[in-house]
């Protein structure tokens, strides 16, 4: 077992594509619960199996690596919008994960005590930047996306898309929270900024801490957390699966 120092934010990232030991996906497998098992069975595509049995496996093997609790003996519930939440045991000390996946990458965000989210997207996704933009975006992102040069327009609405889905993975609304009644505000030198649409969402920007990260040259990933009057975290970024016993694999950054 690790210590996570309440200052600081892990996420852990694997790619499903890179893992070819049989014996893994066998193990995997049997950590899931009833519930997890059966929602794995119902997908029908073999990279979208691979990537939900790799999620869920591991939020059980990082959970374990803080907490003295074996990987399948979690317990977990769904919130309203679907979000995966601690049930048990209580032995988790205050744990707090968020995942998410993508084709070629899985990621797994954990913290103590506060919201956390993130979000993981590949760039081979974006197709239509323009379109999606004016349909989901706010007026500020819209203008900021138009005013960048045209090579950096579709990483720059990577960045914000994964950082909306980051923010409602971590107040646990999902969609039903219009997208663009919330903006961010993005610089080359500064942290990115969120404003809300006050007539829509209550919410003070200044208890929000988020960050981008390119964990893979095809990836794009955000990190949101509610950090309110504690102070930003430190994040710190792992590749690979943590394993029982194992020393930490090495960091990204």
């Amino acid at each position: 077992m690790e210590a996570l120092p309440e200052g600081e934010a892990h996420v852990w990232l694997a790619d499903p594509d890179g893992m070819r030991d049989s014996s893994s996906w066998q193990r995997y497998l049997a950590m899931l619960g009833p519930d997890e098992r059966e929602r794995h069975q119902r997908l029908l595509r073999e990279h979208a199996r691979r990537e939900f049995l790799l999620a869920h496996a591991l939020a059980r093997l990082t959970l374990s690596r803080y907490a003295p609790v074996p990987p399948e003996a979690w317990l977990f519930r769904r919130g309203e919008h679907g979000r995966p939440e601690i049930a048990g045991p209580s032995e988790g000390g205050g744990l707090r994960f968020n995942l998410s996946h993508t084709r070629g990458a899985v990621a797994c965000a954990v913290i103590r005590d506060l919201d956390i989210g993130v979000d993981v997207e590949s760039t081979a996704r974006v197709v239509r930047h323009e379109d999606l933009a004016e349909r989901f975006f706010g007026q500020a992102e819209i203008d900021a996306l138009r005013a960048a040069a045209p090579e950096k327009r579709a990483p720059r609405f990577l960045e914000v898309w994964t950082l909306k889905e980051a923010y409602l993975k971590a107040v646990g609304r999902g969609f039903s929270v219009p997208l663009s009644s919330f903006q961010f505000h993005l610089s080359d030198s500064d942290p990115p900024r969120i404003s809300f649409d006050p007539a829509v969402l209550c919410d003070d920007p200044a208890s929000w801490q988020f960050s981008v990260h390119r964990p893979t040259p095809v990836h794009t990933l955000a990190l949101a957390i509610r950090s309110g009057e504690r102070g930003d975290k430190a994040v710190r970024l792992f590749d690979g699966v943590p394993e029982m016993g194992n020393g930490a694999p090495p960091r990204w950054r």
